[in-house]
């Protein structure tokens, strides 16, 4: 994966499992702490552990890979360049913004409290958007973002890419 992927992947995952942090890219938060990041970067869903289990994972658990990963990308952009390029993206394309901000905060909640009928149809009306424009935005606000801080220089490229 290229840099710019593998910034808007962490971004996302901050965004969608950190507690405050669609506001941290933005800048309206302070960034999420180390222990917030890795809870984040390891959460899975219940269905990818393995039922019955035994067997090791080696000498470096496949948690540790994902955690490096999420934060490596992070630290190549540094939290001022991303909270800077988050808000700007706000700013300029709020529609977009508010797009991926409600279908993080309600479609991909994992909590299932919501009423009967499509969150995404409701959310399209509210926004006056169509399904699939909304979907599309969930995928492009974060990679938009990560494009920016890295086409402003704001990333140190990875060696091993």
């Amino acid at each position: 994966m290229d840099e710019i992927t593998l910034l808007a992947r962490s971004l996302d995952i901050v965004a969608s499992r950190c507690p405050r942090g669609l506001a941290a890219i933005v800048g309206d938060a302070p960034p999420p702490s180390e222990a917030e990041i890795e809870a984040a970067a390891c959460w899975r869903p219940s269905s990818e552990f393995p039922v019955g289990g035994g067997g090791s994972e080696g000498p470096v658990p496949r948690l540790t890979f994902r955690l490096i990963d999420v934060t490596g990308p992070i630290e190549r952009a540094t939290w001022p360049a991303i909270q800077k390029v988050g808000a700007e993206f706000r700013s300029e394309h709020r529609l977009d913004w508010d797009a991926y901000r409600l279908h993080i905060l309600q479609v991909s909640a994992p909590i299932r409290w919501r009423a009967s009928g499509s969150e995404l149809k409701r959310l399209s009306k509210k926004l006056d958007l169509s399904v699939p424009t909304i979907i599309r935005r969930r995928r492009e606000v974060p990679l938009a973002i990560a494009r920016a801080v890295v086409l402003q220089g704001c990333v140190l490229v990875s060696e091993n890419q």
